[in-house]
């Protein structure tokens, strides 16, 4: 048997003889992985099968740019591309993968675990008794959506013309879904590898396409 996955306890009684061990743990049990902060590696049995849902994950982000590298050149006529620096002007490749890795990672940290997290933490509380079971995917993808917007929204502010919101939020919005999906489904280690590798790819690859 696998020892058990760590967890936060808060100890609380009514009186010192009666002590109460309360379990909390971020995602809530009912919605996460198990783990604390959906970290499967502190999982002996999600270890198991780690290495393999990696090279998944490295698969399905190598897709996902593609996919937003299509909506960028169907929808907005490659203009993320062409704003993309050519690989011979600075950062150099070798930066362009650190800058994403590390700045991925924090985005996951903010956006999937605290605010995704938060999101669907209040759906499921406001949907478990009237749906029951149900109730956690729907709460999961209400975290997903709206911390896909969210991203989304947050980049329009960054410098952009107001005509260019719409391209900004689309091609953000649709890596997070992906990003929002392997969180809640592999992890956060997993998510954080999909959003690297996902925004490496795009950052080395769409000076191929000005």
């Amino acid at each position: 048997m696998s020892p058990p996955v760590p967890q936060q306890v808060l100890t609380v009684s009514d009186s010192p003889s009666t002590p109460k061990r309360v379990r909390l743990t971020w995602p809530p049990r009912a919605l996460g992985l198990g783990p604390p902060l959906n970290l499967v590696t502190l999982s002996r049995e999600q270890r198991a099968g780690f290495g393999r849902r990696a090279l998944e994950s490295i698969a399905l982000a190598i897709a996902g740019a593609l996919v937003v590298a299509a909506i960028d050149q169907v929808f907005f006529g490659g203009e993320t591309a062409r704003r993309t620096p050519a690989l011979n002007l600075h950062p150099t490749p070798v930066a362009r993968v650190a800058i994403t890795f590390i700045g991925g990672f924090l985005e996951e940290l903010f956006f999937r675990v605290f605010f995704a997290t938060a999101v669907a933490s209040v759906v499921w509380l406001a949907l478990r008794r009237p749906v029951g079971q149900p109730a956690v995917p729907v709460a999961q993808w209400a975290g997903i959506i709206a911390a896909a917007i969210y991203v989304g929204v947050w980049h329009t502010t960054m410098g952009d013309a107001p005509s260019n919101n719409a391209r900004v939020i689309a091609v953000n919005a649709v890596s997070n879904l992906l990003y929002g999906w392997t969180y809640w489904r592999r992890g956060l280690e997993l998510s954080a590898l999909t959003h690297g590798v996902l925004n490496a790819t795009l950052y080395l690859g769409l000076p191929f396409l000005h």
